[in-house]
C-alpha cells in the first residue's frame, strides 16, 4: 500500500468513523490516534513529493 492510497484510506476511515459513533466518549482516543495516522502519512508523502 502507497503513502497516498494509505493517507486516502486512513481519511475515510476517519470520516465514516466520526460521522457514527461521534457521540462515545472512548471515540477521542481513536480520533487522536488517526489524526496522528493521518499527519504522519501526510508528512510522509509531502516529504517524498519534495524529495523528487
Amino acid at each position: 500500500m502507497t503513502a497516498c492510497m494509505e493517507a486516502h484510506w486512513i481519511r475515510a476511515h476517519y470520516v465514516i468513523h466520526t460521522h457514527t459513533v461521534d457521540r462515545e466518549v472512548s471515540c477521542a482516543y481513536t480520533r487522536a490516534r488517526l489524526l496522528s495516522k493521518i499527519d504522519k502519512a501526510w508528512k510522509v508523502l509531502i516529504g517524498w513529493k519534495t524529495a523528487k
